[in-house]
């Protein structure tokens, strides 16, 4: 798929403008009924005239989409025969720059520290917290979260290359100074290598001390896990008596489950995937109390339209070095499927947020 197809996929078709009264464009309007009188033409002249000019409008919009999908993007010297294979479960450094490009320093997901802040803020966190994170990236979040509330963060990635890459010292160095929620922070208070830990673990196997976490979150991480049962006892294991647990995740539809397209998202690093009621079902057979069921498939798909706007706005002719445009063009493929799956009514966004009973 090339990256103007793709980003066409993600980019809203234009459309035509209301009539001023807001009456759809299949309604005579009172405000086409009067112009028509003041013009001394009939009203199917004014009409057919509205339409043609949306027409054109549409057409000015989309060539200028177009446009702006094409200057984003430097001319690739080579042929796609004389470039070197590229391997999409990779995070290579071409990869990682254009993520971070896409979302912000140290994110691989739309929303970036915003939508952190936004998810945890219902944990309702106060200063000294300890949090545990499943599937930190390149550890964005938790950095944003040690500096926001000062608190402790460990977070597991399943990926060593973005483990490692997420304890690299020019991003533990780099100043956060407003984490998306209005509060102007210092890092000069906070360690971000003591209280910002990012670790590899393997998900299927991982074990954690008992006890421990005052909270834990997962985004978008447990339709890549395939004993998800066991990764969830884990994690209640790991938390204190009433810690709270937020998941946030992509949720195939209970009738889409096998669906050719489904079953290619899940070939493209998603490979277990699982339904909302699954995922209820999981919660309560590892003893957490589901207090919040959240429907977030509008804001996910917001974030995700955001960024690559974003990207097209940012970013003229030359300023994509050739080695990152391979990079690009699988990431923008990778966010287009998701945004086409939603669209189709097959892929939810939720969050769910639940609280270990017991002891």
């Amino acid at each position: 798929m090339s990256f103007a197809t793709a980003l066409k996929r993600v980019i809203p078709s234009p459309v035509a403008q209301e009539a001023p009264d807001g009456e759809g464009a299949a309604t005579i309007s009172r405000w086409q009924r009067l112009r028509a009188w003041w013009e001394g033409v009939s009203v199917e002249e004014i009409v057919a005239l509205d339409a043609r000019r949306a027409a054109e409008s549409a057409a000015r919009a989309a060539a200028a989409a177009e446009s702006a999908v094409e200057v984003a993007l430097a001319p690739v010297a080579s042929s796609p025969e004389d470039a070197p294979p590229f391997d999409s479960s990779a995070w290579t450094a071409e990869r990682i720059a254009i993520n971070e490009m896409l979302f912000g320093a140290g994110e691989i997901r739309p929303g970036g520290v915003a939508r952190t802040i936004d998810l945890i803020g219902s944990f309702g966190l106060g200063q000294d917290v300890n949090v545990l994170q499943i599937g930190a990236g390149l550890g964005g979040p938790a950095r944003a979260i040690a500096i926001e509330y000062q608190g402790w963060v460990t977070g597991y990635e399943a990926d060593a290359d973005l483990a490692a890459a997420a304890m690299a010292p020019e991003r533990l160095n780099v100043a956060l100074n407003d984490t998306g929620s209005g509060m102007k922070k210092s890092k000069a208070k906070v360690k971000l290598a003591d209280k910002a830990r990012v670790e590899h673990a393997d998900f299927e196997t991982l074990s954690i001390k008992k006890n421990v976490f005052d909270c834990a979150f997962a985004c978008e991480v447990l339709n890549t896990v395939a004993d998800k049962a066991r990764l969830i006892d884990v994690i209640r294991e790991g938390l204190k008596p009433q810690g709270a647990l937020m998941l946030y995740d992509y949720f195939v539809k209970e009738e889409h489950k096998t669906a050719p397209e489904v079953q290619r998202w899940s070939a493209d690093g998603n490979p277990h995937p699982w339904t909302l009621t699954e995922a209820k079902a999981m919660l309560a057979g590892a003893g957490f109390d589901l207090r919040v069921v959240k429907d977030m498939t509008a804001e996910a798909r917001s974030d995700i339209l955001r960024a690559f706007g974003g990207f097209v706005l940012d970013h003229k002719r030359g300023d994509i070095a050739a080695p990152l445009i391979r990079p690009l063009l699988h990431v923008t493929a990778h966010w287009a499927e998701r945004v086409a799956l939603i669209d189709a009514g097959m892929l939810e966004v939720c969050k769910l947020q639940a609280f270990r009973t017991g002891n």
